[in-house]
């Protein structure tokens, strides 16, 4: 019976300890809030900055997607390809503003607009996240541009040796966020850099993005 007794005692003992140490009390309850209060407050930023950062790459990856897109097919298929922006999916509105969305399709007639009754849609892209203007420099036409069965751009494509899509904020319009896409007269795809340290990624000339 003593050994009972004993064995018992220490049993609530036990459980009693382990109750007091597994419970918080209102002190280190409010430091671990705290500390959690400020750790959210310097990580929320970075983390939708990071988003940011993800939906700009994401927008201007499609786009020079498409245009590599439209290159191989203009070779394979020996027929002219045109990319031209779009508001509805379905036809060209050939505005300078190509965060609605674009078209990339096999264009029989070469006129840079799409015929549903001659030309084939080779790809669709339905507008870019919002908050952000996507435009160009150096296209005859700002709303299209054609490849032809070479793998290079159309004579009535550029104004000049190259062009720029530019991918900018419309929050800050803050330049050394805008991502660019340079394409030469061969129909060569490049990401804008930063080829002299300011921070800034450079058009086709050299020069650094603007935005608007």
């Amino acid at each position: 019976t003593g050994y009972k007794y004993c064995a018992a005692n220490i049993n609530r003992e036990i459980m009693r300890n382990i109750k007091h140490n597994s419970g918080l009390t209102l002190i280190e309850l409010m430091v671990t809030l705290t500390v959690l209060a400020t750790m959210i407050a310097f990580g929320m930023p970075q983390y939708q900055r990071m988003i940011e950062t993800n939906r700009i790459s994401g927008s201007i990856n499609s786009l020079a997607s498409d245009l590599k897109l439209a290159r191989s097919e203009a070779a394979k298929r020996n027929r002219a390809v045109s990319i031209c922006t779009s508001n509805d999916g379905n036809t060209c509105a050939n505005i300078p503003n190509w965060d609605a969305g674009w078209l990339v399709f096999v264009d029989v007639n070469r006129n840079l607009f799409f015929d549903a009754a001659a030309d084939t849609i080779l790809s669709v892209n339905t507008g870019i996240n919002a908050g952000f203007a996507f435009t160009n420099t150096g296209l005859t036409v700002p709303g299209a541009l054609q490849y032809i069965p070479t793998g290079t751009l159309s004579t009535t494509s550029l104004l000049a040796a190259g062009a720029t899509f530019r991918l900018c904020e419309n929050i800050n319009n803050n330049p050394i966020r805008a991502r660019g896409i340079n394409i030469n007269v061969q129909g060569r795809v490049r990401s804008a850099t930063d080829t002299d340290a300011s921070d800034v990624r450079e058009d086709f000339n050299g020069n650094d993005l603007v935005c608007p």
